[in-house]
C-alpha cells in the first residue's frame, strides 16, 4: 500500500521531515489500536510505504480467533475483505482528522483509497470484491477470504477512543 503526494490540504506544502516520521507512528499505532500489525516506513519526503502483509495482532486473535480460510479451513492471521475496509477507513480517517492530501492505493493501483481529499469506500470497489487475487498456488478470494472462525464483526474489537487529538498534539497542529 502506497501513499504518495503527501501533503498539507491549505498551504499545499510538503509536511517536514519531522511531521513524516511523527505520522509514520501515528499510522504504525492506530492501526495496531484497531487490531492489524503493519510495518510502515517513509520512503521519502513526500511517501510512505506500507508493507504488502499487514496481519492481525495478538490482540484481535486472542479475542476473536484467527481468519478461517473457507476454502482450505485453516486459520491464519491475514485479512478478509471487511479487515481491509477497516484499514482504508481508518487511513482516510486519519488523514482527514490532520488535513493531508494525499494519494493512496493498494495491490499496485488497483484499489484506490483516496486522490487528493476524495475518500474512496467499499461500493467504489463492489466490482473488485469477487476478484481472485494472490499466488496460483494460495488463491485469495477477497470478499470474505478468510471469516472469523468464532463469529464476530470487526465492529465488535473497535473498542478504542478515537485519538485524533492526541495526533494533532503530536503534529503540533
Amino acid at each position: 500500500m502506497n501513499i504518495t503526494c503527501i501533503r498539507w490540504n491549505k498551504t499545499g506544502e510538503i509536511p517536514s521531515p519531522k511531521h513524516m516520521d511523527t505520522l509514520v507512528r501515528v499510522i504504525e499505532r492506530k492501526l495496531k489500536l484497531k487490531g492489524y500489525s503493519a510495518y510502515v516506513e517513509k520512503k521519502n519526503k513526500c511517501r510512505i510505504y506500507i508493507a504488502g502483509s499487514i496481519l492481525l495482532t495478538d490482540n484481535f486473535k486472542a479475542k476473536f480467533g484467527r481468519n478461517l480460510n473457507e476454502f482450505s479451513g485453516r486459520k491464519s492471521s491475514h485479512l478478509s475483505w471487511d479487515n481491509y475496509l477497516v484499514v482504508n477507513q481508518t487511513l482516510n480517517e486519519l488523514l482527514d482528522a490532520y488535513g493531508i492530501s494525499a494519494n493512496i492505493t493498494s495491490l499496485k493501483g488497483k484499489f484506490v483509497i483516496r486522490r487528493g481529499m476524495t475518500t474512496y469506500t467499499d461500493s467504489d470497489w463492489e466490482l473488485l470484491r469477487w476478484e481472485n487475487v494472490g499466488s496460483w498456488m494460495q488463491p485469495v478470494r477477497r470478499d470474505e477470504q478468510y471469516p472469523n472462525e468464532n463469529g464476530y464483526s470487526h465492529a465488535d474489537f473497535d473498542q478504542y477512543v478515537d485519538e485524533s487529538v492526541m495526533y494533532k498534539m503530536e503534529l503540533g497542529l
